[in-house]
């Protein structure tokens, strides 16, 4: 009798175990997930990467050129350094093959005696993409390379300029909110200031993470200093990260808070563990409705794929209607039937959920493409992208030096 009955209590324990487990599990996570350092972890990823079999300090491996890329430092006012690139558009490598290809790399420190840099303060014409990548990684990692050589490639006068943040790759500190909007914010000083290139030749794209990075940037400039860029080009784009993550699920398969919605007092005292918040949407409507104040020129544009399992697109939805209200007089107080009515007037619908939104309004014109394809990573490469940087830079600017 006693074997009996150690075996029934040993089958209870496990179909006990079987049953709260999970749930258990999922509740060690949600606090695991509380504790700042590994919330840091886990949101900005920058360990993740192929630094210890892959060298960034050979960029053609990663397909360019012979010193198409330079490499160098940048140092930040907090005293981190940020290891960065500078690509060269072909067209302009071509011009100059013999001298760049021959040339010896110079130190990390002194890309202001390169030759690219030179090749970059001296041109009237040239125009400037400052990329700001998503979370993990380095910066050559995933489809970072291939877009920098997509966008370098064209028949275009595009350099790209691209960072790892402060704790990515071989960048000096750790992640937040705070450092990498000083790091973002010291590379678009060093490309107006000691570069040379005046803001409305320089264009910001950011990807995922990138996106919340670049329109922090964007409204600080516009609000410090009333400064309009070329253009904004978000890819992958989310309201803010709380928002974010309560309909969040890994893969677009397993959700981590959505089973919290049931109850929602619930649900908000564990977003309330959220550090940095990425409050882009607040950003994007602040700077829209900064420069419609001061009659200042806007292009922000809003791609996202249908299929993107990371970040649904329906969070690129939410920004475009904040900013679109934003760039109207009257935006806050439009009812929704007719604000709805407005936007359906500028869709163009060009397939099963794909469709572009073009909102003009002075001289702030939004786009908004939500393409078919791509997922969260690919899309970078696809032409929804090179397509509004052409429309933010404008069509004819290969013949003249100042955009549309």
């Amino acid at each position: 009798m006693p074997s009996i009955s150690r075996s029934s209590d040993a089958n209870k324990a496990f179909w006990a175990f079987a049953a709260l487990g999970p749930f258990a599990i999922y509740g060690i996570i949600l606090a695991l997930l509380g504790i700042p350092f590994i919330q840091k972890q886990a949101l900005y990823a920058h360990n993740v990467h192929t630094l210890w079999w892959n060298d960034v300090e050979e960029p053609e491996k990663w397909g360019f050129a012979k010193n198409q890329v330079t490499p160098f430092s940048l140092p930040v006012p907090d005293g981190e350094t940020l290891y960065c690139w500078h690509i060269l558009p072909l067209s302009v490598y071509m011009q100059h093959e013999d001298t760049l290809a021959k040339s010896s790399r110079v130190p990390l420190d002194k890309y202001t005696s390169s030759e690219a840099f030179k090749l970059l303060k001296d041109d009237p014409d040239a125009r400037l993409i400052l990329s700001f990548h998503g979370n993990a990684g380095h910066i050559a990692q995933n489809t970072r390379a291939p877009q920098f050589r997509m966008l370098t490639d064209s028949a275009y006068n595009w350099h790209v300029i691209s960072l790892d943040y402060r704790g990515f790759g071989h960048s000096t500190g750790s992640p937040s909110e705070e450092g990498l909007i000083t790091d973002a914010s010291a590379l678009v000083d060093f490309a107006i200031t000691t570069l040379g290139i005046p803001p409305s030749r320089i264009l910001l794209l950011g990807q995922s993470l990138g996106t919340a990075v670049s329109s922090a940037v964007a409204e600080k400039f516009s609000r410090e200093k009333g400064i309009d860029f070329a253009g904004v080009v978000l890819i992958a784009s989310f309201s803010s990260l709380p928002t974010m993550l309560a309909n969040y699920s890994l893969g677009g398969v397993v959700p981590l808070l959505k089973p919290l919605g049931v109850c929602p007092p619930v649900l908000r005292f564990f977003l309330g563990f959220v550090v940095d918040k990425w409050k882009s949407l607040d950003r994007l409507a602040a700077l829209t409705a900064q420069t419609r104040e001061r009659g200042g020129r806007l292009r922000l544009s809003l791609v996202h794929a249908v299929d993107d399992r990371d970040i649904p697109c329906l969070e690129s939805v939410k920004i475009f209607e904040a900013v679109a209200r934003a760039s109207l007089e009257n935006g806050g107080n439009i009812d929704e039937a007719t604000f709805m009515e407005m936007k359906d007037e500028r869709m163009d619908v060009r397939g099963d959920k794909a469709f572009k939104i073009t909102w003009n309004e002075k001289d702030i014109v939004i786009t908004h493409e939500q393409f078919g394809y791509g997922g969260h990573n690919d899309i970078m490469v696809y032409a929804p992208v090179p397509q509004a940087i052409m429309a933010s830079f404008g069509t004819d600017m290969a013949s003249t030096s100042s955009p549309v």
